[in-house]
């Protein structure tokens, strides 16, 4: 038999606890809210971007936020917006709840 819904929701906790160990969560709703949207911003990221975000190491929401401005400056925008509606190509992802360690 598989796992109980019990130990299912118990395993989810876990990784939502080591998810925020890993992030440097700071333990309030506005740490909570800048690790959501930190992580669903990186998810929407081109691998390029990912990969110079990941080399920046742990970022608050701002710096990761000046980092890609910077970036793209720099190498040029892969769209105009993260709406999937306006990328060419796609080339950007939908947001969805991943773990990333950053």
């Amino acid at each position: 038999m598989g796992e109980t819904p019990e130990q299912f929701v118990e395993r989810l906790n876990r990784y939502l606890v080591k998810w925020c160990e890993r992030a440097g969560y700071d333990d309030d709703y506005d740490g909570l809210k800048s690790l959501i949207i930190r992580d669903q911003f990186f998810a929407t990221c081109d691998r390029q971007l990912q990969t110079f975000l990941k080399e920046k190491g742990k970022l608050s929401l701002k710096e990761m936020a000046k980092a890609a401005n910077d970036f793209y400056e720099a190498y040029g925008y892969p769209s105009d917006s993260h709406e999937p509606s306006k990328r060419p190509n796609n080339n950007m992802k939908q947001p969805t709840l991943n773990t990333v360690n950053h």
